[in-house]
């Protein structure tokens, strides 16, 4: 009896299941993975995903639209470009011209044919490739080129030096020699290069107006304005007057009589005293074997530049687009 019974318990133990432990650290795994859940069913509850915040999407509107500063800039550099384009017109001009150059003759002779022929007209154009001819006279020079007008006409001759500068003793020398009216050399002058209008050039030009203002009296026009000129005009007529006046009382009154000398000059007088010479003058300056092809590089540099001028103008265009796009 007891055999049997003990086999029976044993047998039920057997069948009876058993209790499983579960792997170390799963419990921890299983709280993380429902923690997550339960946070982004919260997240899904807080945020509607048919719902914007208005805020948010003008943030994007500005960013996508970019910083007022990139215009400026792009601004900036077009105006840039393009003024130095203005500036070298006359340089990009001149490269398209003929390379033929056109032949002006000589300068010497301009006077001789105006008094031939009151209709005649000068020859002079500014930014052509020409060929002058003419006698040297007020000669200067700086340390790369020699400068001299010729006879006849307002023209400078810039000519690059192929002797030894002078140096500062002879330079002061030469300017402390007493001015002289005709200055002339007795070389005729012939030579090919561009011709400009004085009042075309850059300020680099500065120090030769200076020069022959101060030792020839010559007065350029692009350094006056109106009411300069005006008061240059007032204080000629007012010298014209003294010295009229000076030469009636020194004179005896037989001089007066046989020159027909009044105290006031009549106004044909005047006039003919007065415009005898210009209060200023357009000068010219030719520069002596520069070709259109030397001019190249003005149209490589122009070329680069009108490309930035392009992109940055293009850039601009779309920027105002998505700038006023809603």
């Amino acid at each position: 009896m007891d055999e049997e019974q003990s086999k029976k318990i044993d047998s039920d133990s057997q069948a009876k299941p058993q209790p499983q432990v579960a792997p170390e650290g799963l419990e921890e795994k299983m709280r993380a993975v429902h923690a997550a859940q339960e946070s982004r069913r919260q997240e899904a509850e807080f945020f509607d995903p048919n719902q914007v915040d208005p805020e948010l999407m003008e943030l994007a509107q500005e960013r996508s639209r970019g910083s007022l500063l990139r215009p400026i800039l792009m601004i900036a550099v077009i105006f840039f470009g393009l003024s130095l384009l203005n500036d070298w017109r006359d340089q990009l001009e001149y490269f398209f011209t003929s390379s033929t150059p056109v032949e002006m003759g000589s300068i010497t002779e301009y006077p001789i044919q105006m008094a031939e022929n009151p209709e005649w007209k000068s020859p002079l154009v500014h930014n052509r490739y020409v060929t002058i001819g003419g006698v040297p006279t007020r000669r200067s020079q700086s340390e790369k080129f020699n400068y001299f007008k010729l006879v006849g006409a307002e023209v400078y001759v810039e000519a690059p030096r192929e002797d030894t500068p002078l140096s500062p003793i002879q330079r002061v020398m030469s300017e402390d020699q007493p001015k002289k009216l005709s200055d002339t050399d007795r070389n005729f002058y012939r030579g090919t290069g561009r011709l400009i209008a004085l009042s075309k050039t850059t300020d680099r030009y500065g120090g030769l107006r200076s020069y022959y203002t101060s030792r020839y009296d010559t007065r350029f026009c692009e350094q006056y304005d109106e009411r300069s000129l005006a008061e240059i005009a007032r204080s000629r007529r007012e010298s014209i007057l003294l010295n009229w006046a000076l030469e009636y009382e020194r004179a005896t009154p037989e001089e007066r009589t046989k020159n027909g000398l009044h105290r006031e000059p009549t106004t044909e007088e005047m006039d003919e005293i007065f415009y005898s010479e210009p209060l200023c003058v357009n000068a010219y300056l030719f520069q002596e074997g520069t070709a259109p092809k030397n001019h190249w590089w003005n149209l490589a540099l122009a070329l680069l530049i009108g490309g930035f001028v392009a992109f940055n103008a293009v850039n601009l265009v779309r920027w105002m687009i998505r700038f006023i796009k809603p």
